[in-house]
């Protein structure tokens, strides 16, 4: 489940990255004419700030590839088995996102063509990567609970189709708050709660240095999870599970070994 969360967190994350590049043809259209400031959320679009220079370019271009690549390490958690009724759901439920990708091809270039907006070539592409991304982000949230081992389980000794993916998992992880609380040791926390201080770090020295509204929202949004995460590590907001162990799986990755052990309550 922790998959899940992971590609969910990344489905937003490309959800406003989306609309950070969306300002760029809007700002095009309204220069032109096409639309116009009479409507107010356009007037505000025209008066955002953003960046045009090949640093700023570079810099999105570079956090895309990090997203992509975070989103398939998450991927690669997941084993995918050859069911031909998952396969069929999985296709069905990505197909929005593969007409919203032509969509977003077709409507960049007719922008490009139409407003003559030199400017807005490399936006152009950053959206529709964007778009892209958006797809594998969510076709990857999407096998994550398709091919979840709990799931599957539940589905052969009820014989009954369980799909948790309507569920609102936030609630229930934010149960530790109030819940019985496990306590662990902080020898065994403490290297997450130095990662959790050095990412917030990181990521507030984004937050504190973005000019640009939509990149300070982006940080922002990023931030206000590793301090939720900080917060959980650093109190021990964790709690235990009571349920019949149904498998065990071990996984190799270079001299290193792994396991993961499946409880169902």
């Amino acid at each position: 489940m922790e998959n899940k969360h992971k590609l969910d967190n990344n489905c937003k994350i490309t959800y406003i990255l989306y609309g950070v590049f969306l300002i760029y043809p809007l700002q095009s259209l309204i220069k032109v004419g096409i639309l116009s400031t009479d409507i107010k959320f356009f007037e505000i679009v025209s008066n955002i700030e953003i960046g045009y220079s090949i640093e700023f370019y570079a810099f999105w271009f570079l956090f895309l590839l990090l997203v992509y690549i975070g989103i398939k390490g998450d991927l690669k958690n997941i084993e995918i088995f050859e069911d031909e009724e998952k396969l069929k759901k999985l296709k069905k439920s990505t197909l929005p996102y593969k007409l919203f990708i032509t969509l977003n091809i077709i409507g960049m270039l007719s922008v490009v063509l139409f407003t003559k907006d030199k400017q807005l070539l490399i936006p152009s592409i950053l959206l529709i990567y964007t778009s892209i991304l958006m797809h594998y982000a969510k076709e990857s949230y999407i096998k994550s609970y398709l091919f979840d081992r709990k799931l599957n389980y539940l589905e052969k000794i009820s014989g009954e189709e369980h799909n948790d993916s309507n569920i609102d998992t936030k609630k229930w992880r934010y149960k530790i708050w109030y819940d019985n609380k496990e306590k662990i040791k902080v020898s065994d926390r403490i290297l997450n709660i130095i990662a959790d201080i050095f990412s917030i770090i990181f990521y507030g020295i984004f937050f504190a240095a973005s000019g640009l509204v939509l990149g300070t929202i982006l940080w922002g949004y990023i931030l206000i999870i590793n301090i939720f995460k900080l917060i959980e590590d650093v109190f021990s907001l964790y709690t235990t599970i009571d349920g019949v162990c149904t498998g065990v799986y071990e996984h190799r990755k270079r001299h290193n070994t792994y396991y993961d052990v499946v409880v169902t309550d």
